[in-house]
């Protein structure tokens, strides 16, 4: 991956700022909405890293493949802003996406070792449930975090509520409407 940084003095669009390995393709890039130096990647293979792209050793951490994770390519990735109503402490969690149909919430804190939520997106054909693989996920509102749109394989379209993932509720899951 090569990152270009358009706003340095010496930016040259010849030559990218910072070279980083990726041990797969990626599908999928986001930035923190409020430290524009991490940088949060989907692969082709279902794994996301997270970047310091500040640094000379940019890696923070990386999920891994296993099956509770993804399993396919991350589509799409976003961060939301989630604030507990009890503390009142505001976390930023990040959202993936993928075509394997689960939608899963991570949070930086936890170095992406597990996904705190998770939604496997599915409709009911006959007697059994059918997988339907997610494409796109997008926040709703910029004033509303927790409201968000998921794009399918088959062209459905989900509107999904997560609430503030806690350590004593890592059970609940990702509600979709």
């Amino acid at each position: 991956m090569s990152i270009w940084q358009v706003f340095r003095r010496d930016y040259n669009p010849k030559k990218a700022q910072k070279e980083i390995e990726v041990s797969n393709c990626l599908t999928s890039v986001a930035f923190h909405p409020t430290d524009p130096l991490l940088l949060a990647g989907g692969t082709l293979n279902g794994e996301i890293y997270l970047w310091n792209i500040d640094k000379e050793e940019p890696l923070v951490c990386k999920s891994d493949v296993d099956e509770y994770y993804h399993r396919e390519s991350i589509q799409s990735l976003i961060w939301v802003r989630q604030q507990s109503m009890t503390t009142l402490v505001v976390n930023t969690s990040l959202v993936s996406c993928s075509t394997d149909g689960k939608i899963l919430v991570w949070r930086v804190e936890d170095k992406l070792r597990y996904p705190v939520k998770g939604h496997l997106l599915a409709r009911r054909k006959g007697d059994e449930m059918q997988v339907i693989g997610g494409t796109s996920l997008d926040k709703v509102s910029v004033m509303e975090d927790n409201t968000f749109i998921v794009g399918t394989e088959g062209g459905a379209l989900f509107r999904c509520n997560i609430g503030q993932p806690s350590d004593s509720d890592i059970t609940h899951l990702l509600q979709a409407n």
